[in-house]
């Protein structure tokens, strides 16, 4: 049975998040007015809000290794958003796999780190969930998950500080999802929780009766409001709306007139509908577009620069379909949703199994592959054995520290959604 409840505003911080943010970080970007929640954009009132959040979703390994996804796409994804957002303090951009940022940030000069510790402060680069990796839910123990989400976590909070602590969970491309991992995230202290992949006829279901969006209660041992989290699925995925992926070859936004196939007003008209359709399965004023998909951006100056101009052509015409586009990032949609104060559906249960389609449920990664999801578990025993032998003191370890961080790095990777599952 389906209730009602007001949206909660903010949770209890866990342990966890207290050790991360506690000390003092020396050289990390200090709180700033302009990150955060602070420097989300204003709602418009009376209009519907479209917030355009630019992303890309880096698996930690698919079909390649991480090493070689990182040398032929993702260094150079890095390299150029970070140039792109460099040109306009307007642009925004969510990253969200920490293994991938982390091998980036050792090879950075000072002035480049400089450069991103300040987009980090103007409230222009968001990191979303900050775990190593985008764990699986179905395989994955919850011992591991709170690993790796505290190495991507601390890493985060060493590096920038509280500029940069995640806010929401963003877990858009595993396989079905637990009320387990959705308390976890709670606990942590995040305040929403978003995604992707549920079974197609809850979808359906939700897409109808426009509850795409709900207050999952996710324990009922531990309660509200300490389990409680905002969460919303995607129901037309985590890519980029129909004809906006001009990295990918779409039609870009030619606003030219003395040029051939000037096409704002077709762009626009393309645009909307899309968002149209969007709008009939949401009760907010506030939707989130993603713009991005898997390892996008590599061309970021194609992106941004007609993503700017289709911006644009949208506001310049408001008073026509009541639309009002800006640049966005997972945690101000969460704000602006939040500030309007809806009451929402509340969930209680798991989104598994997940099914793509008739006959097609992905349950399969359940059981397979036994010889691997052995070895991780073996691992992670003799990770959590080693952690408290070094929490007896740093003498106990001498000098398999590092051979220690390698262990959490390659555990981390292992929960990946293409990994263990």
């Amino acid at each position: 049975k389906w209730h009602l409840m007001k949206m909660h505003t903010a949770l209890l911080p866990s342990l966890l998040l207290l050790l991360l943010t506690a000390a003092e970080v020396p050289g990390a970007a200090a709180t700033s007015a302009s990150c955060g929640y602070n420097g989300c954009p204003a709602a418009v009132p009376r209009r519907v809000n479209l917030h355009i959040v630019p992303h890309t979703h880096d698996d930690v390994g698919w079909l390649r290794t991480v090493d070689q996804y990182y040398y032929y796409r993702v260094q150079f994804i890095l390299d150029n958003v970070i140039r792109e957002l460099s040109l306009d303090s307007k642009r925004k951009f969510t990253y969200v796999e920490m293994a991938f940022f982390y091998r980036w940030w050792r090879e950075q000069s000072n002035s480049t780190r400089d450069q991103v510790r300040q987009l980090v402060a103007n409230g222009q680069l968001h990191f979303a969930q900050g775990g190593w990796c985008m764990n699986d839910e179905a395989t994955t123990h919850y011992a591991d998950i709170v690993d790796q989400q505290t190495l991507g976590m601390r890493f985060l909070n060493d590096t920038f500080g509280d500029c940069a602590r995640p806010r929401v969970g963003w877990q858009i491309d595993p396989f079905g999802h637990s009320k387990e991992f959705a308390a976890l995230l709670a606990q942590m202290g995040l305040d929403a929780f978003y995604f992707a992949r549920i079974h197609f006829l809850d979808e359906v279901q939700r897409v109808i009766t426009r509850r795409m969006q709900f207050v999952w209660h996710a324990s009922r041992d531990l309660g509200s409001p300490s389990a409680d989290i905002f969460a919303g699925d995607f129901v037309s995925g985590y890519c980029y709306p129909p004809g906006t992926n001009y990295e990918g070859g779409d039609q870009p936004v030619q606003d030219d007139p003395q040029l051939h196939d000037f096409n704002v007003a077709e762009a626009v008209r393309k645009f909307i509908v899309q968002v149209d359709l969007l709008r009939l399965a949401h009760r907010t004023s506030h939707l989130l577009l993603t713009m991005g998909c898997d390892f996008a951006y590599e061309n970021a100056r194609k992106n941004f620069k007609i993503i700017d101009k289709l911006i644009a052509a949208v506001n310049a015409n408001t008073s026509q379909h009541n639309l009002t586009a800006y640049y966005s990032s997972p945690d101000c949609y969460t704000k602006a949703v939040n500030d309007e104060g809806l009451a929402y559906a509340v969930k209680t249960g798991d989104f598994f199994p997940y099914a793509s389609g008739p006959n097609s449920y992905w349950t399969g990664f359940y059981s397979s592959r036994p010889a691997l999801k052995r070895l991780v578990r073996w691992a992670s025993g003799h990770l959590q054995a080693v952690k408290q032998l070094a929490a007896v003191g740093p003498a106990v370890l001498g000098d398999a520290s590092e051979r220690l961080d390698r262990l959490r790095q390659a555990q981390g990777v292992a929960q990946h959604h293409d990994a263990v599952a």
